[in-house]
């Protein structure tokens, strides 16, 4: 995914160690006495969270992974993942205005919501150039 997080553990010292990359890490190890110690690979996977206490057991959780839009002409970026039902009205209405559901996807790749969408094909159609 795009946690390239790499994490090592030393069983016979008890240690874990971690670098935000695979090679950092190696950089890291490679230039101390760590180097000659067996150690093994945590798996991490995107939407993990990892918990060790202090007997050195792991308990892992999930959360939902959202990806952000960025906007360049708003500072904030926000998580979006539109309503499928309303997605589907807007294409179909989209299609009655000469719109294929192509162009709608395109939009929402570029950045727009559905809201936005919609205020779009119901308002001023600054963005009929689009296609």
């Amino acid at each position: 995914g795009d946690n390239p997080l790499t994490i090592w553990h030393y069983p016979r010292l008890g240690l874990y160690i971690y670098a935000s990359t695979l090679a950092i890490l190696h950089q890291a190890v490679n230039r101390t006495w760590l180097a000659g110690e067996p150690f093994r690979e945590v798996p991490v996977s995107d939407g993990e969270i990892l918990r060790w206490d202090k007997h050195g057991l792991t308990t892992a959780g999930q959360f939902m992974m959202t990806y952000p839009i960025y906007r360049p002409w708003h500072p904030c970026a926000r998580s979006y993942q539109p309503d499928r039902s309303y997605l589907r009205t807007l294409k179909n209405i989209a299609s009655a205005l000469g719109y294929t559901p192509e162009d709608i996807d395109e939009l929402l790749e570029a950045g727009y919501s559905t809201d936005e969408i919609e205020e779009e094909l119901y308002g001023i159609p600054s963005w009929q150039g689009y296609r």
